[in-house]
């Protein structure tokens, strides 16, 4: 497609000057003519027409001795910091007085929590208790090697059954077959006459279960309250969605919220939501302090968006 679009603008170029477009190139955002040395802009050539056409069969594309970037190694920008881990993603922020935040989650979905014992938390220097979301571990010094670790809570839960992948897709295929009007609402034709007139047939199954991103990076923000404005550092794929979440929760005005985002560990499609933001904030607004907020592994794998289920017959 791209070479068909320049060869376009080259034939616009070719009727513009009425010259050969063979003799033209395309290069830098412009057509030009070495003979003549005229030269226009991809934008000058587009403006005020309608370049749309059928892609010919055959399109000529650069000869391998012209390329300029393909089958040549490019660095990566900064590609050393990567590899040294000099790199700084949201985990490694630590604005000066942070505190490290700690969520209490259920060990497992519909668990209900019976009782929490935060004794050793408040034993801490520095704490602070805000419904669910439970405790800040005290700052640690720029010379130390390890974070000080968050407190334990002892928390004891009420489980029930889990849902199994078998029990999941026997629930999809029920719904799926119950649901007939919506099934057919745009069906044009008939699938059983045409099965039933096929030379072949296939029947398959194929599943998918809820799948995490697993991403490299987990969830993680650092939020920040000065004067009654936010600024939260967070690894997502939607910054004004998750300025527009936090605007939304804490009632303030959207101008007075600033995401900013650093470079991201993956999970693209998985980052879209606000969850490690809004309980930084959340704590953050509780101490008084920038607070930074970290998922697990194990959190990772159980309690962000997932793939959604199916089963397709």
């Amino acid at each position: 497609m791209a070479a068909a679009a320049r060869d376009l603008l080259i034939g616009v170029a070719a009727k513009e000057w009425n010259v050969a477009p063979e003799g033209l190139i395309a290069a830098d955002a412009k057509v030009s003519d070495p003979a003549s040395g005229r030269s226009l802009r991809y934008a000058e050539l587009a403006r005020g027409k309608t370049l749309a056409q059928n892609l010919p069969r055959k399109i000529l594309s650069h000869r391998r001795p012209q390329w300029k970037i393909a089958g040549k190694p490019v660095p990566k920008v900064d590609d050393r910091a990567f590899v040294t881990g000099r790199h700084q993603y949201t985990p490694d922020l630590r604005p000066a007085g942070m505190l490290y935040g700690k969520v209490l989650r259920p060990p497992s979905f519909g668990a209900t929590l019976l009782s929490c014992d935060d004794s050793a938390a408040k034993a801490m220097a520095a704490w602070r208790s805000s419904a669910m979301a439970i405790s800040l571990a005290q700052p640690r010094p720029a010379s130390a090697k390890h974070k000080t670790p968050l407190p334990p809570f002892n928390a004891q839960w009420k489980e029930g059954p889990q849902i199994s992948n078998k029990e999941l897709f026997a629930y999809l295929k029920e719904k799926a077959s119950s649901s007939s009007e919506a099934r057919h609402r745009n069906q044009k034709g008939s699938v059983d006459d045409g099965l039933a007139s096929a030379a072949h047939r296939l029947d398959a199954t194929y599943t998918i279960a809820y799948i995490a991103h697993a991403p490299l990076e987990p969830r993680a923000a650092v939020a920040e309250w000065t004067g009654g404005k936010l600024t939260v550092w967070t690894g997502t794929q939607r910054p004004f969605a998750v300025r527009d979440d936090l605007a939304a929760v804490f009632h303030i005005l959207e101008g007075s919220v600033r995401v900013i985002v650093p470079d991201t560990g993956s999970a693209y499609g998985g980052k879209h939501t606000s969850d490690a933001a809004l309980e930084a904030a959340r704590l953050s607004r509780a101490a008084g302090h920038p607070v930074k907020v970290v998922w697990t592994r194990e959190e990772e794998f159980t309690w962000p968006i997932f793939v959604p289920p199916a089963s397709s017959r």
